[in-house]
């Protein structure tokens, strides 16, 4: 951009508008760069939520299968009664603490 001005002023003006374009580049620079660097922390925490809900949802679905089979499968049942020390009418348990809990 010529102004036809004298040489002097074409400098200075030159000189102030290529500072103006630095400084507005470093400035946007300072205003973006946190944002991108926020942005790829939010990003991990999505994925490490996205995880977490999948995880969730075969905890959901192996729940609800064995909901299902405590309804229709008797042993099943009596399979997690026996895990949790329960017993039968007219059974006994024998209950051994191992030797040095004492």
């Amino acid at each position: 951009m010529d102004l036809h001005l004298n040489p002097f002023l074409n400098k200075i003006f030159t000189l102030t508008m290529t500072s103006l374009l630095v400084l507005l580049t470093v400035g946007g620079l300072y205003l973006v760069l946190p944002k991108f660097a926020q942005m790829r922390q939010l990003e991990r925490q999505r994925d490490d939520l996205k995880r977490k809900i999948e995880y969730k949802s075969h905890e959901v679905e192996s729940l609800k299968i064995k909901q299902q089979r405590f309804a229709y499968d008797p042993d099943f049942v009596e399979f997690i009664a026996r895990q949790t020390k329960r017993v039968k009418r007219n059974e006994v348990l024998f209950l051994y603490e191992p030797a040095g809990a004492q």
